[in-house]
């Protein structure tokens, strides 16, 4: 969840250098998840596992997408202002 909040706010300041983090942050959560932590729950807390983590990568990935869709419209803007 830091991770996924660290990403809004670097969306939303417009600061790369959070944007990059929270992704870094996201991967190796993910990786220490699929490696540590599955092996130790039992079957039901595995499925709740992956749902949740399925649901925080969606909202994350919506999250960029719109944040790219965004800036390439501006850039977009940008450039036939300048014409």
């Amino acid at each position: 969840m830091f991770a996924l909040l660290l990403l809004v706010i670097g969306i939303l300041r417009k600061v790369p250098a959070s944007r990059y983090s929270a992704i870094g942050l996201l991967c190796v959560t993910l990786l220490k998840l699929f490696f540590h932590d599955l092996t130790q729950l039992d079957p039901i807390r595995r499925i709740g596992a992956f749902i949740g983590v399925a649901v925080i990568a969606m909202l994350a990935s919506f999250a960029y997408q719109r944040f790219y869709a965004s800036a390439a419209k501006d850039k977009e803007t940008k450039n036939e202002t300048t014409k």
